[in-house]
């Protein structure tokens, strides 16, 4: 899964609203696990965006107390970092790459394994990558996808 489908709000409202749920010890125990470890790349991704930012931005160019500007620290207007024209498209750029980048969730938890839990269509499909029978079909797409590409002949 992308980075950019995890950092989203609706994923971690999906997945802490399944982690509330009552389910069987083991599965809370995965949700958990699986909580943390995403929990985790967050944090990371929001430093990484955070630098990102930073490194785009432009900066103070001199001290001023009236302002709260602080030479060579990030110009931040309204809660906002604040960028030049010329900046937008590098910005853009890197943010894009770490929007991409893909992350693994390395524990998986069953749909049987829920019990008598009551699921949203649309928390099912914003987990996807949570439940073993998506992730493994996912797989399967894949596979059949590289299969299916023509393979490239070569000239001579």
């Amino acid at each position: 899964m992308k980075n950019a489908v995890f950092a989203s709000d609706d994923f971690m409202v999906a997945l802490k609203d399944l982690s509330e749920k009552d389910v069987p010890v083991r599965t809370a125990y995965r949700l958990k696990k699986i909580l943390d470890q995403v929990g985790r790349s967050l944090e990371l991704y929001n430093k990484t965006r955070t630098q990102i930012l930073e490194k785009h931005c432009i900066k103070w160019e001199e001290d001023d107390e009236e302002k709260g500007a602080v030479k060579g620290k990030p110009k931040i207007e309204n809660s906002q970092y604040v960028f030049s024209p010329e900046a937008t498209k590098d910005l853009a750029k890197d943010l894009d790459d770490l929007l991409n980048i893909e992350f693994v969730i390395d524990d998986t938890i069953k749909l049987e394994d829920l019990g008598d839990v009551k699921v949203a269509t649309k928390t099912l499909i914003l987990l996807d990558e949570v439940f073993e029978e998506f992730k493994n079909e996912k797989k399967k797409e894949k596979k059949e996808a590289k299969k299916s590409k023509p393979k490239k002949v070569a000239e001579g």
